[in-house]
Parts: structure tokens; C-alpha cells; sequence
């Protein structure tokens, strides 16, 4: 099924509540990046885990679509790189601490 907006690919893309932003910009970059962590832990929890750490991966991912992407909508005037350094250091600790539970 297709779906078409009528508006053209001008490398914009909008948010909720209208605002329009580039494609390039830090913020969409940031919810790509937190939906593959969301993939990256859907395929662990694929593997035969005990249900302890299961329930855990569960709790990750719920976090990330409840606060984290609702931070990311919220903060409509702060794209400081700060920010999204923030957000990718928390990423990258849920990653290895993921990754703990592999070896």
C-alpha cells in the first residue's frame, strides 16, 4: 500500500504538533539511532535468555519509546550537540550492557 502526503521530498520532514525539520538534522538522526537500539534488542531477546533478563529487555525497550523519543519530541528548541552526545552514551551503555548477557 502506498501512501502519499502530496508535499514532495524536499529533505523536510514534520513532527507532531506541524513543525517542520530537515531530515539531516541531529534530532531525526537520534530516533533512527534509538529505533535500531529498540532492533538491537528485539533480536536479543530472540535468543533463548533466562525470562529475569527478558523482562528487563522488555523494560529497555518500553523506556525508550515512553521517555526517551517523548524527551526527543518535547525538547523542540534544544538540538545542542550535547544533547544528543547524552543520548548516544546512554545508548551505548544499554548496548554493552546487552551485550553482557551474549558472552
Amino acid at each position: 500500500m502506498k501512501i502519499y502526503t502530496k508535499k514532495g521530498d524536499k529533505g523536510i520532514t514534520g513532527l507532531i504538533g506541524g513543525t517542520r525539520i530537515s531530515k539531516k538534522s541531529l534530532r531525526i538522526d537520534s530516533y533512527g539511532t534509538i529505533d535500531e537500539l529498540n532492533s538491537f534488542i528485539g533480536l536479543v531477546r530472540d535468543f533463548e535468555i533466562d525470562s529475569k533478563t527478558k523482562i528487563q529487555l522488555i523494560e529497555i525497550q518500553d523506556g525508550l519509546f515512553l521517555h526517551l523519543l517523548t524527551i526527543l519530541e518535547i525538547m523542540q528548541l534544544v538540538q545542542a550537540v550535547l544533547y544528543i552526545i547524552i543520548i548516544r552514551q546512554i545508548i551505548m551503555l544499554v548496548m554493552i550492557i546487552v551485550c553482557q548477557f551474549l558472552l
